[in-house]
């Protein structure tokens, strides 16, 4: 939760590699404040640093175990830094946007 909260993930993957967030339950307890409100968002990156012409070298955010969900595409392609954010929707329950990249 903390590099999500932070802003930045950044990898040189050498093979498909995939980052799973953390649960929801998980992402309550790892933002910075206790009472954390039902709309409350935030967004981070996550950066591919592999070639750009390195194709099968993709990062892919795949949803942790329970509570939370991924729209979109959820990969970043060699190269290329995609941006997300997340919002938090209920208690322990997350939705995960690319909005960018």
């Amino acid at each position: 939760v903390a590099q999500l909260v932070a802003g930045l993930i950044s990898m040189t993957p050498t093979t498909g590699r995939a980052i799973t967030t953390p649960t929801g339950t998980e992402m309550d307890a790892g933002v910075a404040f206790a009472d954390v409100p039902a709309t409350f968002g935030f967004d981070f990156t996550v950066q591919n640093r592999a070639a750009f012409a390195a194709t099968d070298d993709i990062i892919t955010l795949t949803a942790g175990a329970s509570g939370v969900t991924i729209t979109g595409t959820a990969t970043v392609a060699p190269g290329v830094a995609g941006r997300f954010r997340a919002v938090r929707t209920a208690t322990a329950t997350w939705i995960i946007y690319k909005i960018a990249g």
